[in-house]
């Protein structure tokens, strides 16, 4: 298991003449590579903090008033909270295919070792096609569902943090906690 802890934005705007306010609370995280507050949803390039000291640290550098709304004649105030989240899985991702992995052991930082799961799938789903591209094109494949198991024998392999991610001979892997299974159907 990898634990990262990440910046959650709370957003508050307000009518500056008439008092009215509004509220987005813990949907935005800190995108990576910046060092002010935007507020766009960016779950999947975050950026992550290896303990709560170093997620407080970069706090203290934002602003928690955002001076660029004055001119429109409102206010825009954030609040950051620190969140602990723990990775248990690092899903590999092959061009569209998505297969589950298992952290087992972390080596470092950098480097940790994965083992592939087993995932069936959910009897219930039938993919619908229609006619199209090559042989046909599913249209309810975002649909699919899985059940996951551990695989004491699954294949074994380490995967390294890079500057473009987590990565291993077999391709891309991101961290997750959930192990998450997808067939496209339409490739």
């Amino acid at each position: 298991m990898i634990v990262k802890f990440f910046i959650e934005v709370d957003k508050v705007i307000r009518e500056n003449g008439e008092g009215h306010s509004m509220m987005d609370s813990g949907d935005y995280l800190i995108p990576a590579g910046l060092h002010d507050v935007d507020t766009s949803p960016h779950q999947a390039d975050a950026i992550s903090f290896n303990s709560r000291i170093e997620a407080d640290m970069h706090i203290s550098g934002l602003s928690a008033v955002d001076t660029n709304w004055r001119r429109t004649g409102k206010t825009v105030l954030y609040g950051f909270k620190v969140v602990r989240v723990e990775f248990k899985y690092a899903n590999m991702h092959g061009w569209s295919d998505v297969h589950p992995y298992e952290i087992v052991r972390v080596i470092s930082d950098k480097t940790v070792v994965v083992r592939e799961m087993v995932a069936e799938k959910d009897p219930e789903f039938k993919p619908d096609f229609i006619p199209g591209g090559f042989a046909g094109h599913c249209t309810n494949q975002s649909k699919q569902t899985y059940t996951y198991k551990s695989c004491d024998d699954g294949h074994l392999m380490k995967i390294r943090l890079g500057k473009k991610g987590w990565k291993s001979q077999m391709g891309r892997h991101f961290l997750s906690t959930e192990p998450r299974k997808f067939y496209d159907y339409n490739f």
